[in-house]
């Protein structure tokens, strides 16, 4: 993006545009930092899907208008860890296509917790797939509880 609106996008309304009403020589500049910033917005809200540019009030700075956006994708995230933790808690295995593939769809929802800096400990994310297992797997269940060593689901 081009470094004139970084400053609408950046900040709030600069201290020297608030005191531009006293000097009519600075009047122009202030008006210019105004359709900078009317710019910004406008290009933000091009960009949001309806749904979105729905929620949003009508906010007149591009900053505050960044900011309300921050704050209300910070609370989807929050509801989408916890749907998403639940579901990986939640999560049996039904006999349908192999246990490889049931692991890798835990270990997929595990990555996509990570993304959302929602990390499991090991120990759990381990402990949480062989309890998804059902009772035909209890000697593999009972091999893992029987060694000193501690498995990982996820090698990276």
């Amino acid at each position: 993006m081009n470094h004139e609106f970084d400053g609408c996008l950046l900040t709030e309304v600069p201290e020297h545009i608030e005191n531009m009403h006293d000097n009519p020589e600075a009047v122009g500049k202030e008006a210019l930092w105004y359709m900078k910033n009317n710019i910004c917005n406008n290009i933000i809200r091009a960009t949001m899907s309806e749904a979105i540019e729905g929620t949003i009030p009508e906010i007149e700075l591009a900053y505050t208008l960044l900011q309300h956006l921050d704050e209300k994708f910070m609370k989807i995230d929050k509801s989408k860890s916890h749907a998403l933790s639940l579901e990986f808690s939640t999560l049996k295995y039904i006999g349908v296509g192999g246990v490889r593939d049931h692991v890798l769809k835990m270990e997929c929802i595990v990555n996509k917790l990570k993304e959302l800096d929602f990390v499991l400990p090991d120990k759990y994310m381990v402990n949480t797939v062989l309890q998804s297992l059902p009772p035909i797997f209890n000697q593999l269940k009972s091999s893992y509880f029987a060694q000193k060593d501690n498995w990982g689901l996820i090698s990276s």
